[in-house]
């Protein structure tokens, strides 16, 4: 079974740079969705 993984990071007190790395493109985030849909469970 696939694990997620979530991380918290709030936009007002986590550094630029951090949020920079964490950010997703538009085409990242839709390819990560249709994946997900696709896990058998």
């Amino acid at each position: 079974m696939p694990h997620i993984i979530l991380i918290g990071v709030n936009h007002k007190t986590a550094p630029v740079e951090l949020r920079e790395k964490l950010s997703f493109s538009r085409e990242e985030t839709l390819a990560a969705l249709k994946d997900s849909n696709s896990i058998q469970t």
